[in-house]
C-alpha cells in the first residue's frame, strides 16, 4: 500500500472509532460473516459446515443430501450468538473476532478471546500514532 493509500486507510480507521455510535452500525449478536449465511465448506468426509474453522454444526451431505444439509447448517448457524459485550464495543468495526474463533479459543461461541481485544486496541493505538506497521 502506498503512502497516500495508507494515510487514507489510517484516517478511515481513526474516524470510524472516534465517531462510533453502536446504534448507527446495527451490529447484532448473530454471526456477521458469510459462514452459514451464504457460504459453507464440505470436508473430504462429506460433512457440510458453516466455515472451515467450525466443526459444529455439521451435516453429512452423503446421507441427507446437499439441500437438506445446507438448510440445516444455515438454520443452526443463525442460532449462534457472539458475546453481548462485543456487539456494543467501540472497537467492533475494526475487530477481527468471530464466533468460530471464540469457540476454539474459549470453548464457547459467546466467549471473548482477550488477546483479540488487546490486538485490536493496539492496532488502533498504532494507527493513531501514524505509525506504519508493514
Amino acid at each position: 500500500m502506498g503512502d497516500i493509500a495508507f494515510e487514507e486507510y489510517r484516517r478511515a480507521i481513526i474516524n470510524t472509532i472516534e465517531q462510533y455510535i453502536p446504534e448507527n452500525y446495527g451490529y447484532e449478536r448473530h454471526i456477521s460473516c458469510l459462514a452459514g449465511n451464504c457460504s459453507f465448506t464440505i470436508n473430504w468426509q462429506g460433512m457440510i459446515r458453516p466455515c472451515v474453522m467450525q466443526s459444529m454444526p455439521q451435516v453429512n451431505v452423503f446421507d441427507k443430501g446437499f439441500l437438506q444439509g445446507w438448510e440445516t447448517i444455515s438454520n443452526e448457524t443463525k442460532k449462534i450468538l457472539i458475546n453481548e459485550a462485543c456487539v456494543s464495543c467501540r472497537y467492533r468495526p475494526i475487530c477481527n473476532t468471530c464466533a468460530a474463533a471464540a469457540l476454539l479459543e474459549t470453548g464457547n461461541y459467546d466467549g471473548i478471546p482477550e488477546y483479540i481485544c488487546e490486538y485490536t486496541k493496539e492496532f488502533y493505538r498504532i494507527m493513531k500514532e501514524g505509525a506504519r506497521i508493514c
